[in-house]
């Protein structure tokens, strides 16, 4: 995996990245035009592996670079936001919220 300035806070894959290259490649469309995007599908089918790969990939393209929020292990939803913000290094400010309803 190539690392950059873009790609400081993503975990470091224990394996290499084979095939799904056309996934990868319409992943790629999809990210740069995009603002979020999802992916979804069974335990296993190696989402965040391609989800990681995209982001090394495609962090030259994001001048603030590109962050990995792992959410996995997470079993209250309203902990997403704070979860988020810390993997994009958001900080909060004294008198001020960090997210507003």
């Amino acid at each position: 995996m190539r690392e950059g300035v873009a790609g400081r806070d993503l975990p470091r894959p224990t394996t290499s990245f084979v095939g799904r290259g056309e996934e990868l490649r319409r992943l790629g469309r999809i990210v740069v035009g995009g603002r979020l995007v999802t992916l979804h599908g069974p335990g296993g089918a190696g989402k965040t592996r391609l989800s990681l790969e995209m982001a090394a990939r495609a962090g030259e393209h994001f001048p603030d670079g590109v962050h990995f929020a792992d959410l996995a292990g997470l079993d209250e939803p309203e902990l997403v936001p704070r979860v988020v913000a810390t993997a994009a290094h958001v900080r909060e400010r004294p008198g001020q919220e960090l997210f507003q309803p």
